[in-house]
């Protein structure tokens, strides 16, 4: 889709931050950097939709926040979990690595979860859990719990 189309598409319930015709949209990115707008709400209530991106007048990238409804992503719980998790994932030497990521469901005697487990070819892994009990803690009268581990050691 040409970026004209997608602006007149959007522009029916959105705007773009900043917008289409600006000065940094007119500038011509740094090599393997693409020009980036937010899609935003045009009434009086703002909400973000998602993010759209150009290259060489068309559209190279649309993103759309996921359960955004559920969570403030500016929250400061949402925000450190996502920078402990971004640094659980980071190597000392490399700013991209290879993953294998795998999922399972767990059903325990007392609740069930879903596991992420992030292996690297190193060996190391990361597994990240979200559970709900079947009953609320009597400690803190929650259900729903996420943890991040670091896994030292795991049968091969």
């Amino acid at each position: 889709m040409t970026k004209a189309e997608a602006v007149a598409v959007l522009s029916a319930c959105c705007q773009l931050s900043p917008p289409a015709d600006s000065e940094n949209a007119k500038l011509a990115p740094d090599a393997g950097k693409m020009l980036g707008h937010f899609i935003v709400s045009k009434d009086d209530t703002p909400r973000f939709f998602g993010s759209i991106f150009f290259a060489d007048g068309k559209v190279a990238r649309i993103t759309r926040p996921l359960d955004a409804d559920k969570f403030d992503p500016l929250g400061d719980d949402v925000v450190a979990f996502a920078r402990t998790l971004d640094r659980s994932l980071a190597t000392e030497t490399t700013d991209s690595h290879a993953v294998f990521i795998s999922t399972r469901h767990e059903r325990l005697s007392n609740g069930e979860g879903e596991v992420l487990t992030f292996s690297f070819p190193n060996g190391r892994a990361v597994e990240l859990q979200i559970s709900t009990l079947d009953t609320p803690s009597k400690e803190t009268g929650k259900r729903d719990a996420a943890g991040l581990d670091e896994i030292l050691q795991s049968p091969r």
